[in-house]
């Protein structure tokens, strides 16, 4: 399901990035936007209905926004902001898997969570302590 997904992103890349920035600037443009609003939406449910039965309702909102927010913190433009968050998405996995490995007694979405967490207060401290303090 996730390479339909990544799919259906890849082949209506120009058409989402449209839509998302300005609706009505992409109707005008002869972007379908009740097409490409129902197409999200129902990406946005499969991805919601997947994670919650998979690690649970307070793990599947982690896996939502923290590698989202995880990536805009390394960058502000939009491909490359997806890119960070497959990457962070799929580290977190690896580590929450090697996580339970080592500690079986750890389940599996737990630790997937907190390495996405650990992730997002590295990436955090380290774009903290790179950019200048501004004053005033």
């Amino acid at each position: 399901i996730s390479l339909a997904i990544v799919a259906v992103i890849a082949l209506m890349n120009k058409e989402i990035v449209s839509y998302s920035f300005d609706p009505l600037a992409a109707r005008i443009s002869g972007v379908n936007t009740t097409i490409v609003y129902k197409i999200l939406m129902i990406l946005i449910a499969a991805v919601v209905i997947i994670s919650v039965r998979v690690v649970g309702t307070v793990l599947a909102t982690a896996l939502l926004v923290l590698p989202g927010t995880t990536a805009l913190l390394l960058s502000r433009e939009l491909r490359t902001v997806l890119i960070y968050s497959i990457a962070v998405s799929v580290a977190s996995v690896i580590i929450g898997l090697l996580i339970y490995m080592r500690w079986p007694l750890i389940p599996l979405g737990p630790s997937i969570g907190l390495s996405l967490v650990i992730e997002f207060g590295v990436v955090y401290a380290v774009t903290k302590l790179r950019s200048p303090v501004q004053t005033g």
